[in-house]
């Protein structure tokens, strides 16, 4: 059996592949990780009352931080300890939602604790980390907020990391400060 994360990820690749980033986006259709978050919350508010977002993993993200016009995901994990229930919200290019659920009592390492609430948009993430990139960064490769060990100051705390497909791994806060790159 495929481990939950490695699905994940490998499903967003998938729904992803050919991204043209910077592509003007649809009015109404902004892209970035909180627009797509405001349209899955809905999902989590019915989910229980004791949900927390534990995890958000962006793919076909362009480098200001929003979904391409013709593909990408942003995809949003919550837990429910009341339920013993992990929930996934998955919000397309489109603003398609699809939403997933499964058992388990404790969560894993990569969403073991709630992601701080005000965590800052993808935008404001790719602008501070802008000045940071390699310059033969052309794309990102993935996107994802959680709490993790990437050592040093982000050990154990929400970070933004963001890989590219050249240069480092990029770190930020969920503040959108950068941290580090690895």
């Amino acid at each position: 059996m495929i481990p939950f994360r490695r699905f994940v990820f490998v499903a967003i690749a998938l729904i992803t592949s050919g991204c043209k980033a910077g592509e003007e986006r649809e009015t109404g259709t902004d892209g970035s990780a909180r627009w797509a978050y405001e349209l899955a919350l809905p999902h989590f508010e019915r989910f229980g009352g004791d949900w927390e977002l534990r995890q958000i993993i962006g793919s076909g993200v362009a480098l200001d931080g929003r979904l391409g016009r013709t593909s990408g995901a942003w995809s949003f994990i919550g837990y429910s300890k009341a339920r013993e229930r992990v929930m996934q919200v998955t919000v397309d290019f489109t603003g398609k939602q699809s939403v997933g659920t499964r058992d388990q009592a404790v969560p894993g390492p990569a969403f073991g604790r709630k992601i701080p609430d005000g965590w800052r948009d993808s935008t404001e993430v790719l602008a501070e980390l802008r000045p940071k990139l390699s310059l033969d960064a052309t794309e990102v490769m993935l996107v994802s907020l959680n709490i993790t060990d990437y050592g040093g100051v982000s050990n154990g705390v929400a970070v933004w990391a963001v890989s590219f497909n050249a240069g480092p791994l990029l770190i930020a806060g969920p503040d959108a400060k950068f941290l580090g790159a690895r």
